[in-house]
């Protein structure tokens, strides 16, 4: 991707992007949104398609601008984050281009350029996203889907928005995953899972390299991990009190003597009635983790309940429940007390990783290093320290080239 020649940032300009001055990323975003765009757009041949891709990536580059220490390292960051919005855009455009294909009709004509006064707009509203609590994230979605969205909705089948709350995407979401289970034979469990399921549950979904959070309407709390996301039905706190997590998250829930709360993994449910507890399943996890910060729960799978003290985790598998080791409760909780661990057989099984923690988008240059073993332990708020291990943990430099961050080994010393 070429970006063309962006807007030289003076130093006092730096300064005050860094104290939060939001006139000077105005100035920018209206300085580098043509280039932008058209970088975008000569790969997505979508005018609209662009425009967003643009304005997420000044969202984000303006989010991580603490991890800024140059004007020159913000328009590396800016460039940074077009790559990978323009790669998540492509990815939604060739989704609809299947669905439409399937269903024997022609795709969707690329729409209309968006103007950089318009496209600023949607930049400030992501900035200074209204207040929302999951009783009022259904009724806002109806209106963003209505009057923002129903066109781009109806191409990708599902009901994505474009709000930040609390360094979180909002969205609502027809999940395109497997069914969550029905984790009770009575009727009561299946009718949560229909509501955990209905197209009016709301969503909230965290970016690789970024946390958010969710204030729930019971005065609960779901801090989400990178790259995660939690549903909440409709009827929350008046039928049911229930969630459903894809990824990390800790869970601060708030006491009702007559609503339990219920968080869903995967085919298992943590219940309780008052109490701070962590789950984890991604995709790649092959398992599940519950660990109890306070007070305690019990873990659901099938027919068996488990109970879990506070400061105990166990391992949620296919068909049990087990106590966690040491090590397994530190690999796969360890984000909670601020530290990732990274355990992995190679560098090139290591890179996801990074990516899903720190947002860092690296490549491996040379081959011969991708099978490179790896074991590190880095801070969750700290990619500089994070490249800094991966370096040291697989002997290889991280440099940047075509403003790109590529991997090559580490240059061997002379002996004297």
């Amino acid at each position: 991707m070429t970006t063309g020649t962006l807007a030289l940032i003076a130093p006092e300009q730096f300064d005050a992007l860094k104290r939060g001055d939001e006139t000077v990323l105005a100035d920018l975003f209206k300085a580098d949104y043509d280039p932008l765009e058209q970088a975008a757009e000569q790969e997505l041949h979508d005018p609209a398609a662009a425009a967003r891709a643009v304005e997420h990536a000044f969202v984000h580059a303006y989010a991580d601008l603490d991890k800024v220490q140059s004007p020159e390292g913000f328009n590396a960051a800016l460039v940074a984050a077009l790559h990978e919005e323009t790669a998540r855009e492509r990815r939604r455009l060739n989704a609809a281009h299947r669905m439409a294909a399937s269903q024997g009709r022609e795709p969707h004509a690329a729409r209309q350029p968006v103007s950089v006064d318009d496209a600023w707009r949607k930049v400030q509203e992501a900035l200074h996203p209204k207040a929302v609590d999951a009783a009022g994230a259904a009724a806002l979605r109806r209106e963003e889907a209505k009057h923002h969205a129903a066109a781009h909705v109806k191409e990708l089948g599902n009901k994505r928005s474009g709000w930040v709350v609390g360094g979180a995407v909002m969205g609502v979401a027809v999940l395109a995953t497997a069914a969550v289970l029905w984790l009770d034979k009575g009727s009561e469990g299946a009718r949560v899972t229909a509501a955990l399921n209905s197209p009016d549950a709301a969503s909230v979904k965290t970016e690789p390299g970024q946390s958010g959070s969710l204030k729930l309407s019971d005065g609960g709390e779901v801090s989400l991990a990178p790259a995660s996301l939690v549903k909440v039905p409709p009827g929350y706190n008046s039928k049911w009190r229930a969630v459903l997590i894809e990824g990390a998250a800790t869970i601060t829930v708030a006491p009702n003597g007559t609503l339990p709360f219920e968080a869903r993994l995967g085919r298992a449910a943590v219940v309780a009635t008052g109490t701070r507890f962590a789950v984890r399943r991604f995709d790649n996890d092959g398992v599940g983790v519950v660990r109890v910060l306070e007070g305690s729960v019990s873990v659901r799978l099938g027919d068996v309940a488990t109970p879990v003290a506070a400061g105990q985790a166990v391992v949620i598998t296919d068909d049990a429940v087990r106590p966690a080791t040491p090590g397994e409760a530190a690999r796969l909780t360890g984000w909670v007390d601020g530290v990732v661990h990274i355990e992995t057989t190679s560098l090139e099984a290591a890179l996801p990783e990074m990516r899903r923690w720190w947002g860092l988008v690296i490549t491996i240059a040379d081959p011969a290093i991708a099978s490179r073993p790896v074991s590190m332990q880095a801070p969750a708020s700290d990619p500089t320290a994070a490249i800094r291990m991966l370096e040291q943990a697989a002997n290889v430099t991280l440099a940047w080239e075509n403003k790109q961050m590529v991997l090559r080994p580490a240059p061997t010393r002379s002996r004297r």
